[in-house]
């Protein structure tokens, strides 16, 4: 009876709304970059595809700490702890994400040119780093735009946003692909943050002037140093999460070659949807569950976290059966028969957002508990069992090895959620629940 109340109707109604702008925006953007490389894939050759992908796992990687520093904390820290100070908390994230970004930029494109210099990286891999080093402070400006819409409660204005990105991204993608340019990996990284930067302007307008007004240049310190006590730990997850679910790609390539690396990534492409639309749905959830554990209330926590997980859980099922059947056609739609001998993994690489999609409950209730351990205990564990079988797996059973190695690393963060779950929640919720 208690979901029949007027009040949790209402909610109900509301959060239907929201979620509803949410799975549009992210679907939107998750079928945006999906699109860019099934377009790659067809457009460009498998090796030159396989540095695209090594690239894209390197922007993956460095993706992490910007996630650790700025969006996770902002999305707990924000409502928690400045909801008094709201727009100056979020205008000054600008600031801090020029600092990082452009930390982690300079270091990756000398750390390439070092590499190339040795003769350690061939010619399709150093352009692809490069390319990476140098958009990745606009690559990533549209996950901060997109995050401080969520944080905000409008997904209205992430949609549109996205929408921006998407059609920026369409059409430099269409005449790249006429010019000689094409040629050049580094180019097809350009245009993303090229296109992430014209996505993220409505943002960068709507806040100069709380930059300018409420002294976020001269306040941004503070927030970035609690972010940093926040987010340390997560920096170091970060690094045992690219180990965990990356080094399949490096194992591939190193092991098989750029052309099997290539064919690994264009497997990934099929769970990349559903994969983002979890990871929307977890980004509008988070501030309002992390609001709830500021206000003590542990049953409103598990009751929003459940309807999220149900919900995820039901799309994710219907994904699954969609790449059962489906499979062979859509690999020849998408890719015109030219990844046609991994046809049978398509329906089990499936399997990996479906079984992420279960640990979505308990993925909120922990990350809104504000113990930043959770992050190094979470990807610890994934990292051991994500290295050791990727290595096994891959030398084992070649391409289906990496795709049974991310299943694995999925199924043991279910276990460990659960486990984390009964450990530091119900022991904190104590009677609450009961």
């Amino acid at each position: 009876m208690y979901l029949l109340r007027s009040d949790n109707l209402d909610r109900l109604r509301n959060w239907s709304i929201r979620g509803g702008l949410a799975a549009l925006d992210q679907g939107l953007f998750s079928g945006s970059n999906f699109i860019l490389n099934v377009a790659l894939a067809r457009w460009i050759s498998p090796v030159q595809y396989g540095a695209f992908a090594v690239g894209f796992a390197i922007y993956l990687f460095l993706s992490g700490f910007h996630n650790a520093l700025i969006l996770e904390p902002i999305s707990v820290l924000g409502t928690s702890r400045h909801s008094a100070q709201l727009k100056l908390y979020l205008a000054s994230q600008f600031i801090s994400h020029l600092l990082v970004t452009g930390l982690m930029s300079s270091l990756a494109v000398l750390t390439t040119f070092l590499l190339f210099f040795l003769d350690l990286i061939g010619r399709e891999i150093f352009q692809a780093l490069v390319g990476i080093g140098l958009s990745l402070p606009f690559m990533l400006l549209i996950w901060l735009t997109r995050r401080i819409y969520y944080v905000l409660q409008r997904p209205k204005g992430s949609f549109r946003s996205t929408l921006i990105y998407s059609v920026s991204i369409f059409l430099f993608a269409y005449f790249l692909n006429l010019s000689p340019g094409r040629e050049n990996i580094s180019t097809w990284f350009a245009i993303m943050g090229l296109a992430s930067l014209f996505g993220s302007l409505g943002i960068i307008f709507e806040t100069w002037p709380s930059l300018l007004n409420a002294g976020a240049f001269a306040g941004w310190k503070p927030f970035l140093r609690e972010q940093w006590i926040f987010g340390r730990w997560i920096v170091l997850a970060s690094i045992l999460h690219t180990i965990g679910t990356q080094i399949q790609i490096f194992v591939t390539a190193s092991f098989l070659g750029l052309q099997s690396a290539g064919a690994y990534r264009a497997l990934q492409n099929f769970m990349l949807p559903m994969f983002q639309l979890v990871g929307a749905a977890s980004t509008l959830a988070l501030p309002s569950i992390a609001s709830e554990f500021g206000r003590g209330n542990f049953r409103g926590m598990r009751q929003k976290s459940l309807q999220v997980t149900l919900v995820l859980v039901g799309l994710a099922f219907g994904y699954e059966v969609m790449l059962f059947f489906g499979g062979g056609w859509a690999e020849n739609f998408l890719y015109g028969g030219k990844y046609s001998n991994y046809v049978w993994l398509i329906p089990l690489i499936g399997l990996v957002p479906l079984i992420n999609a279960m640990e979505t409950g308990y993925s909120l209730i922990l990350r809104s508990l504000q113990k930043p351990a959770f992050y190094l205990i979470d990807k610890s564990i994934a990292a051991l069992i994500g290295g050791l079988s990727a290595f096994a797996f891959i030398a084992n059973w070649m391409v289906s090895g990496a795709v049974l190695s991310l299943i694995l690393i999925e199924l043991s963060t279910v276990i460990l959620y659960w486990w984390l779950n009964r450990r530091w929640f119900l022991q904190m919720a104590g009677r609450t629940l009961a």
